[in-house]
């Protein structure tokens, strides 16, 4: 047999770690059309092979739907029956489902596409059934929920569906992926980073009108769970920049005297808005606009009554120059070198 093409030389760790080599998501378009398959085995051939098993990380929806496919063979259950039973209820994950059910929840969010030049409407997208995909993109849940089942792979947890040693694999890397020029890895299910030498696990998920990034600090027992109802990549942008104000902040600067909250708000004016917080000693203000507060923002320095100066660095910021609130108490306005910005919130 052509070894590059053997679908009977395929792990299930391979199809774990996505290096079995399988094509992504197969030929049946559901991605658009919105027919997901409804038996995996029937598509698994030699074609289905894109690359040998075991070279390289290859990231394939498809793998993950043949998972499914063997959890029902070997338990007897069908997927969505087992994953209920031995992993919703067991850790309490009372608004989740491995599928979308028969019965729509009255509560579940509108999916919506992403922004598209010239068009004035987004389109809401019909919700269906994943059927054999479940596996791969089926789960509906909420932040409350995806919190219980990433604390539950903490190894100190004593509410977890698996054992210590299975979770010491399911976050170990198995191979390097491309992502961040290969600084994330990718284990048993889950990528993996590493923030200050702690290490963030979990996983990003998409589906019509729907981008997640779900991931919790193995160390700390820290969750950090972005939903979005919309075709974007919002969700892993924000999911990094908070990661990055927890573990990448150097939070010496902020010691010191709590200064008060008088002057906390947004501001606006024609060239934007400037969100002002107090964060211990200090005085901070960035717009809300940027993609990473870190990157982005100035101290405040008070010189008099409602005087402050910008000490900002960025020779493309404001540096050395005033900002003025209109009073000490609860400003309604503050002024800056480019004019008069007006608190809205």
């Amino acid at each position: 047999k052509n070894k590059t093409a053997n679908v009977q030389n395929v792990t299930i760790r391979q199809l774990l770690s996505h290096q079995s080599g399988i094509f992504r998501d197969g030929n049946s378009h559901h991605w658009s059309n919105d027919n997901f398959p409804k038996d995996i085995e029937s598509t698994i051939s030699a074609n289905s092979i894109v690359f040998e098993n075991g070279t390289t990380f290859k990231y394939s929806n498809h793998a993950y739907a043949s998972l499914g496919s063997i959890i029902e063979k070997m338990s007897g259950e069908k997927y969505v029956d087992y994953m209920s039973k031995h992993i919703l209820k067991p850790l309490g994950m009372k608004h989740t489902f491995p599928d979308l059910p028969d019965e729509i929840p009255s509560n579940l969010s509108n999916g919506y596409e992403r922004i598209i030049p010239g068009k004035d409407h987004r389109e809401i997208f019909t919700h269906s059934k994943t059927y054999a995909y479940a596996s791969a993109t089926g789960f509906l849940s909420n932040s409350n929920d995806i919190a219980k089942f990433l604390s539950s792979l903490s190894l100190e947890s004593k509410t977890s569906v698996i054992n210590r040693e299975s979770k010491k694999e399911m976050i170990k890397s198995q191979t390097v992926t491309d992502r961040k020029n290969g600084e994330i890895g990718y284990g048993l299910g889950l990528d993996t980073e590493t923030f200050n030498n702690k290490l963030i696990v979990g996983h990003g998920g998409g589906y019509p009108g729907f981008i997640t990034r779900s991931r919790t600090c193995m160390e700390d027992n820290i969750q950090v769970i972005v939903l979005t109802n919309t075709n974007s990549n919002l969700a892993s942008i924000l999911n990094d920049a908070i990661f990055d104000l927890i573990y990448k902040i150097n939070t010496k600067i902020f010691e010191g005297t709590e200064i008060n909250n008088y002057y906390n708000g947004i501001y606006r004016g024609r060239w934007g808005d400037i969100t002002i917080s107090n964060i211990g000693s200090k005085l901070v203000s960035f717009s809300p606009e940027t993609n990473n507060p870190l990157t982005d923002w100035s101290i405040l320095k008070n010189t008099e009554g409602n005087q402050f100066i910008n000490t900002d660095k960025l020779g493309y910021g404001s540096p050395g120059e005033k900002i003025m609130f209109d009073k000490q108490k609860s400003p309604n306005s503050i002024t800056t070198s480019s004019g008069k910005l007006i608190k809205v919130q």
